[in-house]
């Protein structure tokens, strides 16, 4: 076996670790949410009551996200696998920018691993099967697409986290005012 096949089954292992949380996402916001999310997301009992039916609108999404990475994994489709860590990523780059920053660390980390090691795994594949015919200039190249992936996705990551920060610090900044502004 050669090594990059065991780079697949991270690939493949963290589509899988991608399911379960969605599977969990999908149980509290279809059927825990009204118990739940008052706990979980420091929401009033009327906020969560009047979000009920939004919420269960997203546990179907992130069900169908789930069932596509199960469906994946079953047929060893890494295209699918590949395009479902893309969209996780990207939905957990929204989420993270009008949510909350954990979403960053809960749903697109592990997209951004899976997507790593899917993109290892197929590349050197295609590296391993052209062996006798591309050159290290082509293999180089391979890896250069991997990197830039890579990169671009962190840095989308790091935006985030930083303009989150600074947002925080303006909604502190807003407060700190209004307290020296109040009149007596």
């Amino acid at each position: 076996m050669a090594w990059f096949q065991y780079v697949g089954y991270v690939g493949q292992g963290f589509c899988g670790l991608i399911a379960i949380i969605h599977i969990y996402i999908t149980i509290l916001e279809m059927f825990l949410w009204r118990k739940l999310a008052p706990k979980s997301f420091g929401l009033p009992v009327h906020v969560v009551e009047a979000s009920a039916p939004l919420a269960a609108n997203q546990g179907i999404y992130n069900g169908a996200l789930a069932l596509g990475l199960i469906y994946g994994l079953l047929i060893q489709d890494v295209i699918l696998l590949h395009f479902l860590a893309l969209v996780i990523i990207a939905v957990g780059i929204f989420g993270g920018l009008t949510g909350s920053i954990k979403i960053i660390f809960v749903q697109v980390v592990p997209g951004v691993l899976a997507y790593i090691f899917l993109s290892v795994d197929y590349y050197a594949q295609i590296i391993y099967s052209l062996s006798n015919v591309i050159s290290a200039a082509g293999i180089l190249y391979v890896i250069g697409i991997v990197f830039i992936h890579t990169f671009i996705i962190f840095a989308i990551i790091s935006g985030i986290l930083i303009r989150k920060r600074e947002q925080e610090a303006a909604i502190n900044v807003d407060a700190q005012q209004s307290l020296i502004t109040t009149p007596e």
